[in-house]
């Protein structure tokens, strides 16, 4: 049903292969290629790891420069990419810096605002899933916003009943 529901508002996937089922594997790890989609590696550099330890129902969706590309969608940010499993759906934006995090912060909630709300409108997300949004920075474990950025974490649960988190990891249950 996951795979139909992406499909269905996102048809380009088929074509550029931007949506992969990732549920037999234990983990699974991301890499964020400059000037190109996000892609499923097996290296040991990666930006972000999905554990899967009960191997779920889960799908990985690049985004950025697969389902939209930089001239799509001007004026809006977008996101890397989506982990989306029957109860959660999690958009991911990358940010591999060691440096400036709070000048990023802001763009950093715009890309994840302006994918969300482009999910939503067409029809990507199910009533029924858990919407995460996941700042990752990749050198920083996952967890709950910060108190600095608990206006940002009040601002998305209030207006779209969304969790906003942080770290470079999540587990699917």
């Amino acid at each position: 049903m996951i795979a139909q529901t992406i499909k269905k508002a996102f048809p380009i996937c088929e074509t550029n292969a931007c949506l992969q089922e990732i549920s037999h594997y234990f983990e699974t790890k991301i890499i964020d290629i400059e000037n190109s989609k996000c892609k499923i590696t097996l290296g040991q550099n990666f930006h972000f790891l999905a554990k899967n330890p009960n191997q779920i129902e889960l799908y990985f969706l690049a985004f950025d420069k697969c389902v939209l590309f930089d001239n799509d969608n001007i004026g809006k940010g977008r996101a890397d990419f989506a982990l989306i499993s029957n109860s959660e759906f999690s958009i991911i934006e990358i940010k591999d810096t060691f440096r400036n995090r709070n000048a990023h912060k802001t763009t950093v909630n715009k890309q994840l605002e302006d994918t969300l709300i482009y999910f939503i409108e067409n029809q990507a997300i199910l009533e029924s899933q858990k919407r995460i949004l996941i700042q990752c920075w990749s050198y920083k474990p996952t967890r709950p916003a910060s108190t600095s950025k608990q206006n940002s974490y009040k601002y998305f649960f209030d207006l779209y009943n969304a969790e906003l988190l942080e770290g470079n990891s999540k587990i699917y249950k």
